[in-house]
């Protein structure tokens, strides 16, 4: 069972909270995704297109290692996050081919039955919000 299976089944009286909740993590800036066994099991909205992705479905099922520049650089960050989690920033690879810089934070989440929680941050996002705010990110 998937954790959107998951969710559904723990939230099936209250259909409207559990749209609100995929709802409020599409609307984050931030790339959210669930990661179990490596595989990607679920993604908002901002994963799908930070990596050049049109739609969901050409996400989910995608072996985590995929979206990263190199093997070297999977099994790198790999060691930084797991197993207890942890933040590192990591080159990774767009659906055409580019590389982006990503700023990844892994959580091993209990509430999901072990499985990591993953956010991503492009470099170019970071550096937009210091721009915008007047700090000095270069």
């Amino acid at each position: 069972m998937d954790i959107l299976e998951e969710l559904t089944a723990t939230l099936a009286s209250k259909s409207d909270d559990f749209n609100l909740y995929r709802e409020s993590l599409d609307l984050l800036p931030i790339g959210v995704a669930v990661i179990s066994s490596r595989i990607v099991t679920w993604a908002n909205k901002k994963t799908v297109g930070l990596f050049g992705y049109d739609t969901l479905s050409e996400v989910v099922g995608r072996n985590s290692s995929e979206f990263y520049i190199s093997r070297e650089e999977f099994e790198r960050c790999g060691r930084e996050c797991y197993p207890n989690g942890g933040s590192t920033f990591a080159r990774m690879r767009k659906k055409d081919g580019r590389e982006i810089w990503i700023l990844i934070r892994v959580q091993i989440s209990n509430a999901i039955n072990g499985r990591a929680l993953v956010l991503f941050c492009s470099l170019e996002s970071i550096r937009k919000l210091c721009s915008k705010f007047g700090g000095g990110c270069t």
